[in-house]
C-alpha cells in the first residue's frame, strides 16, 4: 500500500508539532532519514506493522490517526 496525502499531511504535522527533526523521528525508528521523508513526501518506502507502531510512538500521536487506511504494507 503506498502513502496518501492525507497520511502524508498528518505524519509531518504531527512530527512538526512534536518538535521533532526528520533526524529524530529516524533515529527513534532505526531507519534513515530519506526513510521518513520518503514516508512524508509520498515516495517509495517499506512500511511494516511494528515500525508503523514505532512512529505513532515517537510522535505520541494515535496510530489510526497517522495510518488511517493500516499504513502497512
Amino acid at each position: 500500500m503506498g502513502t496518501n496525502n492525507k497520511q502524508i499531511t498528518a505524519l509531518r504535522i504531527s512530527r512538526i508539532a512534536a518538535g521533532l527533526r526528520l533526524a529524530d523521528v529516524a533515529n527513534e525508528i532505526n531507519r534513515s532519514i530519506m526513510f521518513v521523508q520518503r514516508l512524508e513526501t509520498g515516495g517509495s518506502a517499506r512500511l511494516t506493522p511494528k515500525i508503523s507502531e514505532k512512529i505513532a510512538k515517537a510522535l505520541k500521536t494515535p496510530i489510526d490517526l497517522l495510518f488511517p487506511e493500516g499504513g502497512a504494507e
